[in-house]
């Protein structure tokens, strides 16, 4: 199977590549071709997305429709941060991820995010 990743930032600065996935246990897992050594681990049902990014990157993004969740980002270079997201919009089939959110620190708005994951 192959996972196709897409986000676009509030700036219009695009990510977007494809990679191998495999499915076990109800978790996507596919390389991140946006960073070295990291992998992504993409599980969900009909109204909650969570993403984990575990490597040289290491993030924790949960994102429920229309609410505030917490998260974690960490990379190689010694960033890290925890972060607030709000989720503006969220569509989840069997194949198919959209989802729209917000990202807060501290209460100020840092950036806005689409992404699309598409497994075929």
């Amino acid at each position: 199977m192959i996972a196709k990743f897409k986000s676009i930032d509030k700036e219009g600065n695009i990510t977007e590549f494809e990679s191998i996935c495999v499915y076990e246990n109800g978790i996507y897992s596919f390389k991140d071709e946006s960073t070295e050594n990291t992998m992504i681990y993409v599980s969900f049902d009909s109204n909650n997305l969570n993403i984990i990014r575990k490597g040289d990157t290491i993030m924790d993004l949960n994102l429920i429709y229309k609410q505030n969740t917490s998260g974690y980002y960490e990379n190689n270079l010694g960033l890290k941060f925890e972060f607030e997201s709000y989720t503006n919009d969220l569509s989840i089939s069997f194949n198919k991820i959209y989802a729209s959110y917000s990202l807060f620190i501290e209460n100020d708005l840092i950036n806005e995010h689409k992404i699309w994951i598409l497994f075929n």
